[in-house]
């Protein structure tokens, strides 16, 4: 694997998902966002390898936050045991795995598939009935966003993609449960494939559904982060 892979990946991650408030200083990018319902958006990226901790915990406590580490594998030797020894925790291990175009096109089925630039509001009534907090959450993100894209699948599926420098990042993919296991999800992922010659996504380690249809589709595990948070006290 290219080394300079997860460092690309990490900040194309970061700049997909925006923060409200974004700060580099003390070795940190430091990203708020204290109405967002995702980690990601309120978790700092090192940038150095000595980054400064009471800066890191001074930032997010002003916002009314815990602060929170996003810690990808290739930092994981020098910076995790800093954290831990401050009493932050280990959260949400995740893999971020990776395809080429040329890979998925023919081993996955064709479901019909819309793809646009926004999610429409019809769709996330008829989806999450009373408001899902987070489906709400990411339709505004791409409504901020010059390089999204949406892939629907009727009201039986859903993805999301971001694209930068030749990638496209798929996030939030969801099929209605009694539509799985009819080429949904494989054809929303076909049609996000097709924005780009490259893609990654992220995957939490323990769920092996998404392992599965993604290994499936092609995909390789390309490096591993998790999250460190301390606790408010």
């Amino acid at each position: 694997m290219d080394p300079t892979l997860p460092h690309l990946l990490d900040e194309l991650i970061a700049n997909a998902i925006r923060a409200d408030i974004v700060e580099d200083r003390a070795g940190w990018s430091l990203r708020a966002a204290p109405s967002s319902p995702f980690r990601r958006t309120n978790a700092a990226r090192a940038l150095s390898a000595e980054p400064g901790l009471d800066t890191l915990e001074q930032f997010y406590r002003s916002h009314g936050l815990p602060p929170r580490v996003r810690v990808i594998s290739a930092d994981a030797p020098a910076l995790d045991p800093q954290l831990a020894d401050r009493g932050y925790a280990v959260e949400a291990p995740v893999d971020v795995l990776v395809a080429e175009r040329a890979d998925i096109a023919a081993v996955i089925r064709n479901v019909p598939v819309e793809v646009a630039p926004v999610l429409a509001e019809s769709w996330i009534d008829t989806y999450a009935p009373g408001g899902d907090v987070r489906v709400r959450a990411y339709a505004e993100l791409l409504r901020a966003s010059r390089s999204a894209s949406v892939a629907t699948a009727a009201f039986d599926g859903l993805g999301f993609g971001f694209v930068e420098r030749e990638w496209v990042g798929i996030f939030g993919m969801a099929t209605r449960p009694e539509a799985r296991r009819r080429g949904v999800a494989s054809s929303m992922l076909r049609a996000l494939m097709a924005l780009a010659p490259r893609a990654y996504l992220q995957v939490e380690v323990d769920n092996h559904a998404a392992h599965a249809l993604y290994e499936r589709a092609g995909f390789t595990r390309a490096y591993g982060y998790h999250y460190r948070t301390l606790a408010l006290g």
